[in-house]
């Protein structure tokens, strides 16, 4: 709560936000989990792409040098509370025009990105974040890691599976989850997957309503 207030008051102006929430695949999942450094990185990569679509998006319909920002956490676990970090952001549906010049910045909205804006930039999200681990050199082709008790734990939670017993390696029951796999989930709007990345961009608050905004930002 008090974070959500800091946010209002000190840093999200009155204008547009959208939220993104970057989802990932396990292989990724599990190294950010406990890799403050790996996960700072990635979260940076998102944040940078995002932003620059946006400014690129503005300069094509005639807003040049116009600069945006956002917040972003990473959300650990899902809605079972199991393992399973994930990034929101809130970031300006939009771009400053003017801070270069020192005189009064002016905000300008952008218009509402398409499905294939969300399925071009979740491509690209794709390509950046495994550049990241590339040349982090976390990568390990054809090898298996030998796991703890803990990190077999720390696995089976962020895939979904049951970890020790009788019916090890099986999944978990939950709402939605059907035996031998996740059921078809319908196609959302502003929603692109690729490759296990999954990009959501489909809430926005506009301007004037910090009281929705505030829900948001707890959230």
């Amino acid at each position: 709560v008090d974070q959500a207030a800091h946010w209002l008051d000190h840093v999200l102006p009155d204008v547009p936000v959208r939220q993104w929430v970057l989802s990932l695949p396990h292989e990724i999942r599990y190294r950010i989990a406990f890799d403050p450094k790996l996960q700072s990185e990635v979260r940076g990569v998102f944040m940078r792409a995002v932003q620059s679509w946006i400014k690129r998006r503005m300069r094509d319909l005639g807003f040049p040098g116009g600069r945006t920002g956002g917040v972003a956490c990473v959300q650990r676990f899902d809605s079972a509370l199991r393992l399973d970090p994930h990034i929101h952001a809130l970031v300006l549906d939009g771009v400053y025009i003017g801070l270069e010049d020192g005189g009064e910045a002016t905000f300008h909205p952008l218009p509402k990105p398409s499905d294939e804006d969300i399925e071009k930039l979740v491509r690209s999200l794709h390509g950046r974040v495994y550049g990241l681990l590339r040349r982090r050199g976390v990568l390990h082709d054809g090898e298996c890691e030998e796991l703890t008790a803990l990190g077999v734990c720390q696995a089976a939670a962020i895939q979904g599976r049951i970890p020790f017993g009788e019916e090890a390696g099986g999944y978990d029951e939950r709402e939605g989850r059907r035996r031998g796999g996740v059921a078809p989930r319908a196609k959302r709007r502003l929603c692109a997957d690729y490759e296990g990345f999954s990009l959501h961009a489909a809430i926005r608050v506009p301007a004037g309503q910090r009281v929705r905004l505030e829900r948001l930002c707890r959230y």
